[in-house]
């Protein structure tokens, strides 16, 4: 016999694991702010800036924006802001040509003020990364002639190959206009989000586009209560990626990679507007499954057969973009009234049960909530709401590896029995890959059979239901077809108990 060779994309996860890295700083307030009284509620975001391969090394470098609302010694309200670099290099062995991820999160924070001009920042930063490295694995494929001596099993298997991965930084400003509407004076807080996210090809080039919507706490400058002010704009960017095929997925991933707000002035000395300038991190991401006839068994009929094989992993992938609604009760205790809610959703961990066959993604919801006491005193209170996601894989799965983002949509509450009741509308995005792990063939030899003649007998096997005629075949030493054949079946996994007439030779 011979047999065809084609080559299987085999990707390997060669990193899963956490690490930490520190940031810190004692910031002095500028002159012109007005010194710390109180401080009321304190924040800590990390954006990752840049990922670098050096070696086996990855080196990850971003910044934590340290956010501090606090309340003057004039009484009133004030907030500061304040970036701190951090830096860590995660070892992972064979990491050239590798694609890879990195996730962060806070894993704890400690603002204090040192005095009224000063303050104390620090937080650790929690590093997710995964490293997935593909190769080209040579199998049999089938058999060209079929000289009978030889029964070969073979199937259609999905592969899944990355052929694609681009990430550039862009760079993205403009104004929010506030002319004609109500008057700041203070930015308090922001959150960013994308949705909408889409691609373009344009001259062997594509084109990528999403929404970003900004949602700003600032201060009405005339009640001295906060504000929310929302605007959305859209970030744009041209990338040298090939035009994408019907039988290629797409995944775009923005993120914010550093953001600063500043209050804009007319002539007048007014403030008519919010300026932004933001850095996005864009990665642009690109999958292609693919069908190949593999060999997984065979065996010699008058032969002697050596195999070579090989465990791999056979790829589906599914793309995620679904809203999912989250409805949880906030009890912050006694309050008079609530000045501002916001949510946070921080994906912590993803993992696959082999035993249920489901995939989880777990994560809690960070809740912060302004509010009033009975003396009109401005306070704060932070919840943490832990959440999961399950998914499940079907009983032939053998492993998940996920790709994916918890994003806030849109966030609504209301008050009863004086309990914040939240309703957290949340976008669930990227791409998840189920494996089921396959023994394939890579190599047969064949080698007449010593001592074994051509005669023939003739075999009664009484067969369970469920057995499958494969096995009985190379059991008995003789070739599917012929079964099938001698017995009048169609079936290759028998639907009840039955009486076989099997011809072997020996």
């Amino acid at each position: 016999m011979s047999y065809l060779k084609d080559f299987i994309p085999a990707n390997y996860l060669i990193y899963k694991g956490k690490s930490e890295a520190s940031a810190e700083a004692e910031a002095i307030l500028p002159d012109y702010y007005p010194s710390v009284m109180r401080i009321i509620r304190t924040e800590a975001v990390p954006f990752i800036r840049s990922k670098t391969v050096y070696g086996e090394k990855l080196a990850v470098e971003g910044n934590v924006e340290f956010r501090v609302l606090y309340q003057s010694d004039k009484g009133d309200f004030n907030s500061f802001f304040y970036k701190a670099p951090f830096s860590h290099a995660i070892e992972i062995q064979n990491l050239q040509d590798a694609s890879f991820t990195v996730d962060s999160n806070i894993e704890y924070k400690d603002i204090r003020a040192l005095s009224p001009q000063k303050l104390s920042l620090r937080a650790s930063v929690s590093l997710s990364a995964y490293a997935v490295r593909s190769e080209n694995k040579e199998i049999l494929s089938e058999d060209r002639e079929t000289s009978g001596d030889v029964a070969v099993l073979s199937s259609e298997e999905t592969f899944c190959r990355e052929i694609n991965r681009v990430s550039k930084l862009v760079r993205h400003s403009g104004d929010v206009s506030l002319e004609g509407k109500t008057p700041v004076d203070k930015i308090l807080r922001y959150e960013i989000g994308f949705s909408n996210t889409e691609f373009k090809p344009m001259n062997k080039k594509t084109l990528i586009k999403s929404d970003m919507t900004m949602k700003i706490l600032c201060i009405n400058a005339e009640s001295k209560k906060p504000i929310l002010i929302e605007e959305k704009t859209v970030v744009s960017q041209l990338l040298d990626v090939d035009t994408v095929d019907d039988d290629s997925v797409a995944i775009i991933s923005p993120k914010v990679a550093d953001i600063r707000f500043d209050l804009k002035e007319n002539s007048e000395g007014k403030v008519s507007g919010i300026e932004y300038n933001a850095e996005i991190d864009v990665t642009f991401s690109v999958f292609r499954e693919q069908k190949f006839n593999v060999i997984s068994d065979a065996f010699g009929v008058g032969k002697e057969i050596e195999l070579g094989t090989e465990k791999v992993m056979s790829e589906k992938l599914s793309v995620q973009n679904q809203p999912i609604l989250f409805e949880e009760t906030v009890d912050i205790g006694q309050f008079s009234e609530i000045c501002d809610v916001s949510v946070t959703p921080v994906l912590s961990d993803t993992r696959f049960d082999k035993e249920s066959h489901v995939s989880e993604a777990n994560g809690e919801f960070i809740v912060n909530v302004l509010f009033t006491d009975s003396d009109g005193e401005l306070l704060s209170s932070e919840k943490k709401i832990p959440f999961s996601l399950r998914n499940e894989t079907g009983a032939s799965c053998s492993g998940v590896r996920q790709e994916i983002d918890v994003s806030l949509r849109d966030l609504s509450y209301d008050i009863s029995d004086g309990k914040i009741n939240c309703k957290i509308d949340c976008l669930i995005s990227g791409i998840v890959f189920v494996a089921e792990e396959k023994e394939v063939i890579t190599s047969l030899s064949e080698t007449e059979a010593e001592g074994e003649t051509d005669d023939s007998h003739l075999v009664l096997y009484y067969a369970r239901k469920g057995e499958r005629l494969w096995d009985i075949a190379k059991k008995y030493r003789t070739l599917p077809e012929t079964i099938l054949s001698a017995n009048n079946l169609s079936e290759n996994v028998l639907e009840e108990e039955k009486m076989l007439f099997i011809t072997r030779y020996v």
